[in-house]
């Protein structure tokens, strides 16, 4: 589908089984593919990037409401340089595996999720139908997802990739300002970690001078209804930088839908309309596997 031809592009959709967020893409002219193919959530804060000698790090700070006043926990997400070079040389790999791809994919699957096997078999053999190269990651924890996040988005890349798709299976929720965030594999016996849609995910590939697409299928509540949103904060608008657009299975406050035979019902539209031979607009796309979710409810 043609993302745009030759203008410039704004769009900002809020729907209940959708929340998709975009600014300004590039005003050249790109294509995606052609005819051929917990309410008490805790409140983070993340930190910018520290260095501590040959290492990098994430500072997170977390505010967990307690009787009489909160607790804040302190998490540090540290990656090692050797750590991080040897997953840019995974991705270079990857890449010069097929040089004339119109861009890379990374396909990430938490397995403790229904179906999220089955997301990660649809999402990665529709990529590769796109031409794309494509890159799966499995039951990956924090540090290990915080980690391919900074390699995929400071690896050099051919000119001719123009696209990095960014594609989560598996557990999500918000906090109580309404910030998406994402949930790693846990390791047995520590405490849970968290990465954000906006602030550790999505901003780290802000300047990559390409158009970057993120899908999240995840829930963005941390109630068990699935019939509306919950007490949370539904006034913060989650923000994409340029040339990036971010999409989701649901809306802030709902859970997403999903089996283990199907994989997401999100997902499993989504591949359906990504493989229309007919090129469509990403939006028209996101519109048409919104309909299809419906139409099931």
């Amino acid at each position: 589908p043609a993302i745009i031809k030759n203008q410039v592009f704004v769009h900002e959709q809020t729907t209940t089984t959708g929340l998709v967020t975009t600014t300004v893409l590039p005003s050249s002219s790109v294509s995606l593919i052609s005819s051929s193919v917990p309410s008490s959530s805790p409140t983070t804060t993340v930190m910018p990037e520290r260095r501590m000698d040959n290492k990098q790090s994430v500072i997170i700070y977390i505010t967990v409401p307690v009787c009489g006043g909160v607790l804040i926990l302190i998490v540090i997400v540290i990656m090692t340089e050797e750590e991080l070079k040897t997953k840019q040389q995974q991705i270079e790999i990857h890449y010069r595996k097929k040089p004339d791809a119109k861009g890379i994919a990374f396909i990430i699957g938490i397995y403790g999720a229904d179906g999220t096997d089955e997301d990660v078999r649809n999402m990665s053999s529709t990529f590769e139908e796109l031409n794309f190269a494509v890159f799966t990651e499995k039951d990956p924890t924090c540090t290990q997802l915080a980690c391919l996040v900074k390699a995929a988005a400071t690896v050099r890349y051919p000119l001719n990739y123009k696209f990095i798709t960014f594609y989560f299976a598996g557990h999500g929720g918000i906090n109580d300002s309404g910030s998406p965030y994402v949930i790693p594999m846990q390791l047995e016996g520590e405490d849970r970690k968290i990465l954000h849609v906006e602030e550790d995910i999505v901003s780290a590939f802000d300047g990559t001078k390409r158009t970057c697409l993120f899908f999240f299928d995840c829930c963005l509540s941390s109630g068990t209804s699935l019939q509306g949103p919950g007490s949370h904060n539904l006034s913060k608008k989650v923000k994409a930088p340029p040339g990036c657009l971010i999409a989701y299975a649901t809306n802030i406050g709902f859970k997403s839908a999903g089996d283990k035979i199907r994989g997401g019902v999100w997902t499993h539209y989504l591949c359906k309309h990504l493989r229309d031979p007919q090129p469509l607009p990403i939006t028209t796309i996101l519109a048409k596997t919104h309909d299809d979710v419906i139409k099931e409810r």
